[in-house]
């Protein structure tokens, strides 16, 4: 097998674009035009994150009640409401992710192989899933080259 089937191997879940960063990372030189082609030659589009398979699944009705400070907590807000993800985004994304890639279309057949699966994606996501937004580096890599500036 070949170094570039082994980055599919390792990121089932990449798209082409990924695919691109990851081997333009390992030093080649193409053109992500052209991993494209290849991609779509061979039939190896990633089928988990189609438009068909995600649903719209926004609120219309109110927005529900603000649960009550049972605590006394010094702040006006505690409990999100339904249709109000701003506070959380970034987990609601990594949550989205993580059932995305590891969950739907799979099944587990008891509750420790599933949360292996979760602690292994979490180190994967962690140390070897690169983002665009961090410069087509995973976190660790983000966080180990700005660490020393």
């Amino acid at each position: 097998m070949t170094e570039k089937h082994s980055i599919r191997e390792e990121h089932k879940d990449y798209g082409y674009r990924h695919l691109w960063a990851h081997m333009r990372n390992m030093g080649y030189t193409i053109n992500h035009k052209a991993v494209q082609r290849i991609v779509q030659k061979r039939e190896l589009q990633v089928r988990s994150f189609t438009h068909k398979s995600r649903k719209n699944n926004s609120y219309k009705e109110p927005i529900g009640k603000v649960a009550d400070n049972l605590l006394n907590r010094r702040f006006k807000t505690s409990m999100s409401r339904k249709g109000d993800c701003l506070d959380n985004s970034v987990m609601e994304n990594f949550f989205g992710l993580l059932k995305q890639e590891i969950y739907y279309r799979r099944i587990y057949h008891s509750c420790e192989e599933l949360k292996a699966a979760i602690a292994e994606y979490i180190i994967y996501y962690n140390e070897r899933h690169i983002k665009k937004s961090l410069g087509w580096m995973s976190p660790a890599e983000y966080r180990r080259k700005y660490a020393a500036a």
